[in-house]
């Protein structure tokens, strides 16, 4: 009787605790929605234009030699380059939204 007291008490102190749960946002890659940076029609073409994220980041679509690829930047300026063109031999192409998973804290009532 004493530990199922003891356990309700702990259920109603942690209920109300934030809790983390993950939900997308999405943001355009299409070259409306991003500023060119780069762009070149010498050759295959080259393109480099900085589009907007979430939370600060960006997205940094990269084309050349009609491969695409993408870098994320964060807040700081720090590039995370995802490097398609190293895992796909073939031609690699970028969709028209990216989706950003963000975590979302949130109190229980």
């Amino acid at each position: 009787m004493k530990l199922s007291i003891i356990t309700a008490i702990c259920v109603f102190v942690f209920s109300g605790l934030a809790v983390g749960q993950n939900r997308s946002v999405y943001t355009s890659t299409k070259t409306g929605s991003c500023r060119t940076i780069k762009q070149s029609s010498e050759g295959a073409g080259h393109y480099v234009g900085e589009c907007p994220g979430t939370a600060g980041y960006k997205a940094q679509v990269l084309e050349d030699d009609l491969r695409q690829s993408i870098n994320i930047i964060t807040p700081a300026k720090k590039k995370f380059e995802l490097d398609f063109w190293g895992f796909y031999s073939g031609f690699s192409t970028v969709g028209e939204k990216i989706e950003w998973r963000v975590k979302v804290a949130y109190r229980s009532h």
